[in-house]
């Protein structure tokens, strides 16, 4: 293509924009023409189905199949449908066009209907045919739909494809035509181009501007030559006036020195320009600002003087090293130094330094930038982040303090109550970052019933911390004398109210249980629903709320409920940390996931429980941020061991000595009589001398008689021993052990008596009641302790 001659491209061009022309004119014309017969279709397929519609809904209120078809029938010969059938409400097909089965496509409607009350339209293939689909409803679609299938395919074969034939035919003729007329059209125009050209070369060459080219013709190629001549003679006014130009080019270039200089006096920040030996020839406005020279002053000094002596050598040896290997520390990059006043002060500055490329010799530019204020802003940034870093810690501490709070109100030791065989219990407490006060407590109350309990404080922290060990502690205290979970919670609900400035609360759930008999009676305070799973397998939702939550209102009377355990039977409790833990995309576990959890996974014991409920919550949580306490409890009900003989004694004595001897009495009587041996009643004489001389002693601050309980028991193996007396709250079991490794002489005083009924008694237990200190012993009897009767 490049040795060929401009005529000859300019006729393979034009020969080139013919064809390209005409092509996409017919393809514009075509596609415009198919979109034409498309809608035409379209309206037609939509036409047949409105009357189809239309025709068919007498007849399908009667169900009349063959009608139907003799309908649909009359629009299977009309040029363009592929089909046609009519389906009831239900979807199922009445009539169709299809020959001779209905095809796949067609056989399950449900994914394909809409249900909508337009009519729809969509492209579709039909054994290997386009096809544009309408369906539209029969009687608002309350009657069934019909479908019109429109053949797309008869545009392409009868109107398209022909028109595609004969435009090619067309084209090819215009292009030969085309190059024809222009092979004889541009003969004649560039016969006079060629002399043009000629005269060009010429003047080229021989540098003379007096040829001129005589002018033949008025056309374009005539105003072709009279340009060209006038060309050459501008040309020569040009070449003349040359050197009157360059002048001209050389007074912008100063003016614009000039501009680029008062830029570099307006500039925010220092411009300072050294030489290759420092030595200082630019210094701007704002560089006589910061270091309080005048340029006149600083001008041909060198740039050490701007710096403080501990800097001076460094800058040295920076330059040289750029001079001598093209890089240096210093050039072409920004640093922090300090820079020095003309009054000698010392100040923090950016000073980024870069060569000057076109200079012939070594030069540089620096940029200078004051940063004294930024420094005190950094100061007091950094004094603000440690602020913020001390609340930080705080703010952890006080978590901390929480947690531990938290963690020591909880019963942590399992399996808890192992000796007995009645029930089961096990609970697990997953504590948020910020603790958010779940709790959950077990004990018993006597020696026959079981006090279970869960509840949610409100609020997140310290504050959150206490509050629930208030109203643990309270529960538990009022729990020891009270067997009524409604009245328990009236109680604490007037207790927490009074002086709540805080306006805490606390959702809570409390059940008592006989271990004996599998009386089950509860109370649900604004807490979540508790579950009991049945031996059976069936699940009962305890979803009955007896009263808003704890704490919120005084003078509420809150209602309990009743339930009988049976053997194998399990409550899970749980805290709204469990249902409402979220994912990464803020979905809940919810209430449904967990129902499912419970009903249709069977667990081995209530410790496989637990673990199993709280993996699947973790694992649905995954990576995201747990944000509130995880808690959850079970309880199962063993029943009462088999050819169990319970056996119980109360004795009421004084605040008196000398009716401890008639404690020993009664208990011997009733030891003998429950077969016990005279190593275990000798046992208990020494622990009720030990306990009941110190509450006489101490126990009382006045001189008034009080009286004192003894609460005696056998369950099985078990005796089990409550002394009540109504003095000042004292817990023994909060003095420390006594050092038995010490002498008499250098033991300190007290804490022996106790640590010898802790050696005596198999469990030693105390808890405050209302108004009452309440120790309890527990004593296990082996078979060798136990004589035959």
């Amino acid at each position: 293509m490049k040795n060929l001659g401009f005529k000859v491209k300019i006729i393979i061009l034009t020969g080139a924009i013919v064809i390209s022309t005409a092509v996409l004119l017919s393809v514009e014309f075509i596609s415009s023409l198919r979109e034409s017969f498309q809608i035409e279709f379209k309206s037609k397929g939509i036409a047949i189905l409105e009357s189809l519609t239309s025709s068919v809904q007498d007849t399908l209120l009667s169900r009349d199949a063959s009608t139907i078809q003799g309908f649909i029938d009359q629009y299977r010969e009309i040029e363009g449908v592929a089909f046609v059938f009519v389906v009831d409400e239900n979807n199922e097909v009445l009539a169709h066009t299809f020959v001779p089965n209905i095809p796949r496509k067609y056989e399950n409607l449900e994914a394909l209907v809409e249900d909508r009350v337009e009519i729809q339209t969509r492209l579709t293939n039909l054994q290997g045919k386009r096809i544009l689909e309408i369906e539209g409803p029969i009687l608002a679609g309350l009657l069934g739909r019909a479908f019109v299938g429109m053949d797309l395919d008869i545009i392409e074969d009868k109107f398209v494809n022909p028109l595609i034939q004969r435009t090619i035919f067309f084209t090819v003729i215009l292009a030969l035509l085309s190059v024809g007329g222009g092979v004889f059209l541009l003969g004649r125009v560039f016969r006079p181009i060629e002399q043009l050209t000629r005269v060009a070369k010429a003047i080229s060459s021989e540098k003379k501007f007096n040829q001129k080219i005589e002018e033949t013709t008025d056309d374009e190629i005539g105003e072709l030559t009279k340009a060209f001549n006038i060309m050459i003679s501008e040309l020569k006014s040009h070449t003349e006036n040359l050197e009157d130009l360059v002048e001209k080019r050389t007074k912008k270039l100063q003016e614009s020195e000039a501009h680029i200089h008062a830029v570099m006096e307006s500039a925010v920040n220092g411009i300072i320009a050294i030489d290759g030996e420092g030595i200082i020839n630019q210094f701007n406005r704002s560089a006589e600002k910061i270091f309080g020279y005048r340029k006149e002053e600083i001008i041909g000094k060198n740039v050490r003087l701007l710096m403080p002596e501990s800097f001076r050598s460094a800058h040295d040896h920076s330059l040289e090293t750029y001079k001598r290997k093209g890089k240096g520390e210093v050039v072409g990059n920004l640093v922090r130094v300090e820079g020095l006043r003309k009054d000698g002060n010392v100040f923090p500055m950016e000073f980024g330094l870069g060569p000057i490329e076109a200079a012939v010799d070594h030069e540089f530019v620096g940029i200078i930038i004051d940063i004294t204020k930024r420094k005190e802003m950094e100061a007091q940034l950094e004094e603000a982040y440690n602020t913020i870093k001390k609340q930080k810690e705080r703010m952890e501490k006080e978590l901390n303090v929480g947690r531990e709070i938290q963690k020591s109100m909880l019963p942590l030791n399992f399996p808890a109550f192992a000796k007995y065989d009645e029930f089961s219990v096990f609970a697990n407490l997953i504590a948020a970052r910020e603790v958010s006060g779940d709790f959950y407590d077990f004990f018993f109350i006597d020696d026959d019933f079981f006090c279970v309990c869960i509840g949610d404080v409100s609020g997140k922290g310290v504050g959150a911390a206490l509050f629930m060990a208030v109203a643990k502690t309270l529960l538990k205290s009022r729990a020891a004398d009270d067997h009524s979970p409604a009245s328990i919670l009236t109680h604490l609900n007037n207790e927490l109210s009074r002086d709540n400035d805080a306006c805490m609360f606390v959702t809570l759930f409390v059940c008592l249980i006989n271990i004996k008999t599998g009386d089950l009676v509860f109370t649900t305070a604004g807490h979540n629903p508790t579950y009991l799973k049945r031996e059976s397998g069936e699940v009962e939702r305890l979803d009955t709320v007896h009263g808003p939550v704890v704490g919120a209102a005084e003078g509420i009377t809150y209602k309990e409920e009743r339930k009988t355990l049976s053997k194998g039977d399990v409550l899970f409790l749980y805290t709204d940390g469990v249902t409402e833990a979220m994912d990464l995309s803020n979905k809940m576990y919810s209430d449904d996931r967990l129902e499912k959890m419970i009903t249709t996974q069977k667990y081995e014991s209530v410790e496989n429980m637990i673990h199993s409920i709280i993996d699947s919550v973790n694992e649905f949580v995954g990576e995201a941020e747990q944000s509130d306490d995880i808690t959850a409890l079970a309880f199962e009900f063993n029943g009462p061991p088999q050819n169990v003989n319970v056996e119980k004694l109360e004795i009421v004595v004084k605040n008196h000595l000398s009716d401890m001897d008639n404690i020993n009495e009664h208990f011997k009587v009733f030891a003998e009589q429950a077969g016990i041996s005279e190593i275990i009643i000798k046992k208990f004489y020494v622990v009720f001398d030990e306990i009941l001389s110190n509450i006489i002693s101490y126990a009382y601050k006045d001189e008034n008689e009080h009286d004192i309980k003894i609460k005696m028991g056998i369950s099985g193996n078990r005796l089990t021993v409550n002394i009540l007396d109504d003095g000042i709250p004292f817990n023994p079991l909060g003095i420390d052990k006594p050092d038995m490794e010490l002498s008499l002489e250098d033991r300190e005083v007290g804490g022996l008596g106790i640590h010898i009924v802790r050696n005596l008694m198999d469990g030693v237990f105390y808890h405050r009641g209302i108004d009452k200190n309440v120790l309890t012993l527990i004593k296990y009897l082996d078979a060798d302790d136990k004589v035959p009767r």
